[in-house]
């Protein structure tokens, strides 16, 4: 199905994910050291990364901007113990934050979801992406774009724009006071 690079460093964590996610169907990858990722990115090129925020020899946080800089559209999803973080703005570069758990059932979602995403861009071809109000952090990816059922058909995947123009569902068409849309506001084609 797909090749999902798997970043912690508690090797039982990278062989039961490797384990259930190959079940799955998927092509899965490991590493235990946050230095050799972007390095193991360019050369595995992954559909989705699963990245854990406390690792030994990085900071997870930290490494996520750095896929950013060079993979800006690579899904990665956030995995951790903690919730604490999830608030973070460093972590709202993160596609999906899931809470580690012997129960999958979550992360597998979320993985599902990525992959989806990322195979809808792909196969959107003429669709851009939307450029987000200037007001919210330059690496903010949260998937604030929705497809709308009444879109002409020609820009229907989660995260792109059509090219024509993008509307805030719910909000009038002049601009916010903000300048721009609010933070949650679904966004759709038109």
């Amino acid at each position: 199905m797909a090749r999902i690079l798997v970043v912690d460093d508690e090797e039982y964590i990278r062989q039961y994910y490797s384990e259930e996610l190959s079940e799955e169907g998927h092509e899965v990858f490991t590493t235990g050291s946050g230095h050799e990722l972007l390095r193991r990115i360019d050369l595995l090129s992954p559909e989705a990364v699963i990245l854990d925020i406390r690792l030994t020899d990085y900071d997870g946080l930290e490494l996520l901007q750095e896929i950013r800089a060079r993979h800006h559209d690579l899904p990665v999803i956030l995995c951790s113990a903690y919730d604490t973080y999830r608030e973070d703005p460093k972590a709202f570069a993160a596609d999906y934050y899931v809470i580690k758990s012997f129960d999958l059932g979550t992360l597998k979602q979320a993985v599902h979801r990525a992959i989806e995403g990322e195979l809808s861009m792909r196969q959107a071809g003429s669709c851009q992406k939307a450029v987000l109000p200037s007001f919210l952090p330059e690496f903010s990816r949260k998937r604030m774009i929705q497809p709308r059922a009444e879109t002409d058909g020609a820009c229907v995947a989660e995260g792109a724009a059509c090219p024509a123009s993008v509307a805030a569902k719910g909000v009038d068409e002049g601009p916010t006071p903000s300048g721009g849309v609010t933070e949650g506001t679904e966004l759709a084609c038109r």
